[in-house]
């Protein structure tokens, strides 16, 4: 790809916030294309973007947060704001709770886990289906309180094969 063709890329992420407030029917894309960018060469753009669109107090409906909060757990660099941002949605009550799981996922790629107590809160609020991302969550980050967490709350059988995952493995097949 040329120079001029990375730059054009990289211009649609200045105009990310009108794009996902008009179309929010592409918003699945958008997420995807974030990703790639985040996986290649426009990491820095990609990041500061999302972390933009998710700054704005413009409306966007709750399952387009969740997709870009999926976006932003594949990013290979750690970013103190983006974690700031995911940790605000991680707690937001009227958010809905699969957008939740992506915000501890990405919290967790952030290297910004919450702490033991909050986290088990957190976790004793949220439904069946939410479960799962937040052990995984947990797997991925390795924070220091992780073994006894996941100990503790293995008592179904999706969540016994969760904690199955090699923590390695499973943050390479996130980047």
């Amino acid at each position: 790809m040329g120079c001029s063709e990375a730059r054009i890329r990289l211009a649609l992420l200045e105009q990310l916030s009108d794009i996902l407030r008009r179309y929010a029917h592409v918003t699945q894309s958008i997420s995807s294309y974030i990703r790639v960018l985040l996986e290649s060469y426009g990491e820095e753009h990609a990041l500061a973007s999302a972390t933009d669109w998710f700054a704005d107090q413009a409306f966007r409906y709750p399952w387009q947060v969740g997709w870009m909060l999926h976006a932003t757990a594949y990013a290979p660099l750690r970013s103190r704001k983006l974690a700031a941002v995911a940790r605000q949605f991680l707690v937001t009550p009227d958010l809905p709770w699969f957008a939740r799981g992506q915000a501890a996922i990405s919290l967790a790629v952030h290297g910004s886990l919450p702490s033991q107590t909050d986290y088990v809160g957190i976790y004793e609020l949220c439904p069946e289906a939410t479960r799962p991302d937040l052990v995984a969550a947990v797997l991925i980050g390795q924070p220091s309180w992780y073994g006894p967490f996941l100990t503790g709350v293995a008592n179904t059988p999706m969540l016994r094969a969760v904690l199955q995952l090699n923590p390695a493995e499973y943050q390479a097949w996130l980047r």
